[in-house]
This record gives C-alpha cells, sequence and structure tokens, in this order.
C-alpha cells in the first residue's frame, strides 16, 4: 500500500501544471523548445524580410541609375523617338526639329525639314518612315532618312500621332477628333469619320485591320477592320489619355494625366485600372513583352513594370523635365524624350566614338559616310591604329576642294565628322583620307 501511495506521488510530481494542463517533463521541454523556437523564427523572418528591403532598395538603385544623358543639342521639346536598329534612330520636336543618330545617340544630327512642331515619327521598316505634326503636315522617307518628302495630308489639323500597322497600313489622327489613313505605306491619305471633337492624342495598330486610338476626357476608339466602323470603349476614366501600347492583339496599356494607367487583356473590350506605384502624369508608354514595361511623364519621371503593370517602379532620370515620349529597340536599348531637348538613355552603350578618338581601332580605315545620298549633312567616320598626321578633304568631281575637315595630328582612335553641303549644288563628291600610312577615297552624294 505504501508503495503504490508512493508511485502516486511521484507521478504527481512527474506532471507539472503549465496553464492549468499537466505535462511530463519531456513535453514541457518540446513546449518550451517549441517556444523558444517561434521566437527565433521570429526573429529570422523580420531579419529575412529586412534583408529583402536592403536587396530590394539597393536593385532599384542600381537600376535606377542606368538611364544617362545624352547631348540632343537642341533645346526645343522632343515630343516622339524611335529607332530601327539599336543604333539608328530618329527623335522630333517643336520648331521642326528633327534628329537622328546612327551610333545609339551617342552623337545627334539635326535635318532641317520645317518650322512646324513636330509631334510623332515611326517606322514600318528601317527604311519607310513618317514624321507627323502641326497643321496636318507629313513628311515620308523609304530612303532610312536620307531624304523625306512632304506629304499632302488632306487636312490642316494637328496631327499629334502616326503609326503603322502591317501591309503598308499606316493612321495618322489628332486635333478635333481628325483620323487619316493610308494603305500605301503612307503616300496616299484619306479622312476618317471619328465620330468626335476631342483630340485623339495616341494610336496603337496590329496587324492589317486593328487600330486603337485615344484621347481627352478619356476617349477611346478601336476598330476591326481598318477604322471602317469606329467604336467607342469605356475607358472608365474622364482624364486625357495621351499614349497607347498594344503588346499583341489582346494586350494593351494606355497612359494618361492623374496617374492614369490602364490595362486591358482582351483587346480593349475591359479596361481596369494598373497604376499602383505611378504618381506622375504619364505621357508615354511602351512594353518590350507582356511582362516588361516603362511609362514616362512629368517631372523626370520613368517607370518600370515586370510583371505587367501590377505594380511600378520609379527609376531614377536625374532630369526635372517633362519626358514625352519612350521607346525600346529590344529588351537592352531604350531612350527617354522631353521638354528643353532632352534624351536619355538606359541600357549598355554601343556605337562608334565621339571625335574624341577614345577607341582604339585595328586598322586604318575609312567608313562609307551616313546617310548617303544625303541632305544636306552627312557623317564621316574614321579609325587610326596608330597616332599620325592625318588630312580629311571633300573634293567636287572636278578635283576641287571644297571643304577640309581634318589637318593635323591625331592620336589612335576612331573618329566621326559631320560635312554639310547646304552651299553646294546637288551631284556627286568625293572624301579622301590622307596619312603616312595610307591614302583612302570614297564617293558620297548630294541630293537636293
Amino acid at each position: 500500500m505504501m508503495i503504490t501511495t508512493v508511485s502516486l506521488i511521484l507521478i504527481k510530481v512527474s506532471y507539472p501544471i503549465i496553464n492549468n494542463e499537466k505535462y511530463s517533463i519531456i513535453e514541457r521541454r518540446l513546449i518550451m523548445n517549441t517556444k523558444y523556437f517561434k521566437r527565433f523564427l521570429a526573429k529570422a523572418i523580420g531579419i529575412i524580410a529586412l534583408t529583402a528591403l536592403i536587396l530590394t532598395f539597393l536593385a532599384q538603385r542600381s537600376q535606377a541609375q542606368t538611364w544617362m544623358h545624352q547631348v540632343s543639342g537642341t533645346e526645343n521639346t522632343l515630343n516622339s523617338v524611335f529607332f530601327t536598329s539599336a543604333l539608328k534612330g530618329w527623335a522630333v520636336g517643336d520648331m521642326g526639329t528633327a534628329l537622328f543618330t546612327i551610333n545609339g545617340g551617342m552623337n545627334w544630327y539635326s535635318v532641317n525639314l520645317s518650322n512646324e512642331d513636330l509631334l510623332s515619327v515611326t517606322f514600318a521598316t528601317p527604311t519607310i518612315g513618317l514624321i507627323a505634326g502641326d497643321h496636318g503636315i507629313i513628311f515620308r522617307t523609304s530612303t532610312a532618312g536620307v531624304t523625306w518628302n512632304m506629304i499632302n495630308s488632306g487636312t490642316e489639323s494637328d496631327l499629334h500621332t502616326v503609326s503603322f500597322g502591317s501591309g503598308g497600313i499606316a493612321y495618322a489622327a489628332g486635333k478635333d477628333g481628325t483620323i487619316l489613313i493610308s494603305t500605301d505605306f503612307g503616300i496616299m491619305w484619306s479622312t476618317v469619320s471619328s465620330g468626335s471633337k476631342e483630340q485623339i492624342n495616341g494610336s496603337s495598330a496590329k496587324g492589317m485591320m486593328d487600330v486603337w486610338f485615344v484621347g481627352d476626357n478619356g476617349m477611346i476608339l478601336a476598330s476591326t477592320d481598318r477604322t471602317d466602323t469606329l467604336n467607342p470603349e469605356m475607358s472608365g476614366t474622364d482624364r486625357d489619355l495621351q499614349s497607347i501600347f498594344f503588346i499583341d492583339n489582346m494586350a494593351g496599356f494606355i497612359g494618361g494625366k492623374h496617374e492614369t494607367v490602364i490595362y486591358t487583356a482582351d483587346g480593349g473590350m475591359n479596361w481596369i485600372s494598373r497604376n499602383y506605384g505611378i504618381n506622375q502624369d504619364i505621357n508615354g508608354i511602351f512594353f518590350n513583352d507582356l511582362y516588361t514595361g516603362y511609362a514616362v511623364g512629368e517631372s523626370g519621371a520613368i517607370y518600370r513594370t515586370s510583371n505587367t503593370g501590377m505594380n511600378w517602379m520609379a527609376e531614377m532620370s536625374n532630369t526635372t523635365r517633362d519626358l514625352n515620349d519612350v521607346f525600346f529597340f529590344d529588351a537592352t536599348n531604350g531612350w527617354a524624350v522631353g521638354d528643353s531637348g532632352v534624351i536619355l538613355f538606359r541600357g549598355t552603350a554601343t556605337g562608334i566614338t565621339g571625335n574624341n578618338g577614345n577607341s582604339i581601332a585595328d586598322k586604318f580605315n575609312l567608313m562609307q559616310n551616313y546617310p548617303n545620298p544625303f541632305n544636306p549633312s552627312t557623317v564621316i567616320r574614321f579609325a587610326l591604329p596608330s597616332s599620325t598626321n592625318v588630312k580629311l578633304v571633300v573634293y567636287d568631281v572636278t578635283g576641287q576642294a571644297v571643304k577640309e575637315l581634318v589637318d593635323g595630328f591625331k592620336q589612335a582612335g576612331t573618329y566621326e565628322y559631320e560635312f554639310n553641303g547646304s552651299n553646294l549644288a546637288s551631284g556627286i563628291y568625293f572624301y579622301k583620307l590622307e596619312s603616312q600610312q595610307l591614302t583612302i577615297t570614297k564617293k558620297m552624294i548630294l541630293v537636293k
């Protein structure tokens, strides 16, 4: 009986009470260890979350430093930009500003087309392009911008947007709901009744049949039959819509005033807001693919998304000027343009050097000028593998020197110089590079 009693006492002692419950020593240790583990886990999660925030901040900071300023050579507002390759592109702006580059924007050169404000530029192919602007002005090139011809648009309305579909289909639109269509790559234009007097600010065309237009007061017009019929779509906003970009025939984005970014996944039947992270007016929008896109706007705002616009991350532009358009040729190389001649570049620096010769060449070489034929300016490049005295002179067909571009000692490197033939007659000219080692001559054509 005593043994039984002792056993009962031992059993009672070995079951301590925790929160009014009886547990064995082992169970108690497990409970205490679990509590410590939970505290440790909570601290670990906190540390991991803090680390993630730091890494995200550093990644954002790193990406924010990738937009670099390029020298445009103008203080005029730039409204639109388009590149036909990672090296060759155009930017247009107010007071007839038209700029081109052949080296990814390391150097920009001006072309005199008009005194009117130029508002939009686009290319269907590397050689066929259009520029549209105030008072119905349209310029067309079929020579990669070597020459531009003024086209009769049939309207005096300001044209704020021009875009290509496929198969030669092109659209231009602008003030008072004006819409134009061309079926021959922009040679001939006809007017389309939009049924609206709202100003149209942007357009996006896909294939030969589908096109969308956006404008003031939340206006969206869409057509699936090359504007034979134009249907209004519900944007869900009365804000001015500035830019539209369709990734394919179904997925598209629109940017506008008052932090507006809206998205459709069904060709525009339904539009929903996707502006989380946006806190500025949006003037331009562009997507590399369904996931990765960029939006630019007032006060130098640049935003990037990598999840189809579910959220946007601000990037540093190092400017407070309004940005009006953004364009990416590929996933790596992109440009944004804006007020006061601002041009920004995001990507890996490519192209040739400027005229400071800071790139070492592997052989003595004189490149073909670009553009060629030209009017009135062209760029001549040459490469020196070693330091030497060099002379670069332009001659007419009689052999008379018309312009001496270089005469003196140059360090090894790659150089480029602009030749302006505005005071010369149309015709064939020659440019000759002479050094102590070699002489090279090439032909170029001035067409006015």
